[in-house]
């Protein structure tokens, strides 16, 4: 199990240092398109177009990465009181009722589109 946690573990921080340089280029392609936009009257769709694509690759990405990292949002002044036992089955909890859930919901809401966009072939 050693071998595979180490794979797992090096595989995570390298989506890490990729999330890292698309947040980098998001935020250059945010500035251009700012900077056209109001100092030049241009603006182009494309970019505005890829930022909403970096921003979704960043997010759904960098949820998985935040919570292996336990950095994810959530009330830590009350948390933090807590035994590792009572954390634990808070985050059990919490992933099974609730992230889990979620997950499938919207799993099972994409199935249409998916598909329609596969038989057009965008």
């Amino acid at each position: 199990m050693g071998a595979l946690e180490k794979f797992i573990e090096k595989t995570i921080n390298l989506v890490e240092g990729a999330l890292s340089l698309l947040l980098l280029l998001m935020v250059l392609n945010v500035s251009f398109d700012v900077i056209m936009r109001y100092f030049f009257h241009n603006s182009s769709v494309a970019m505005q177009e890829m930022e909403w694509h970096f921003f979704a690759i960043i997010i759904l990405v960098g949820m998985g990465v935040s919570l292996k990292a336990e950095a994810h949002v959530r009330v830590d002044f009350l948390f933090e009181r807590f035994s590792d036992r009572a954390k634990a089955v808070i985050n059990i909890f919490g992933t099974f009722f609730f992230l889990l859930p979620l997950a499938l919901l919207i799993t099972a809401g994409s199935f249409t589109f998916v598909h329609d966009s596969w038989l057009i072939g965008e």
